[in-house]
């Protein structure tokens, strides 16, 4: 076939992680960074009730904005 080449191994596209926690972003800045999955579990119970709705709902809606102007179609 013209325009095929044919290699050993496995092609795997992208590796791109589209992976997002959206309903997490109000905990943007609440948490410390670097604490591994305990710290950060925990630190999020104890700070979650510090927002409201409202808080919640205007940090997804702008980390919906900020990934669709970076380029993330979801």
């Amino acid at each position: 076939m013209a325009g095929v080449e044919f290699h050993s191994g496995v092609l795997c596209a992208g590796f791109v992680n589209a992976h997002s926690h959206l309903e997490l972003a109000y905990l943007r800045g609440a948490i410390a960074e670097g604490g591994g999955f305990a710290t950060f579990a925990e630190s999020m119970g104890k700070v979650r009730g510090n927002f409201s709705e409202e808080e919640q709902l205007a940090a997804i809606a702008e980390a919906d904005k900020a990934m669709w102007d970076e380029g993330v179609d979801v």
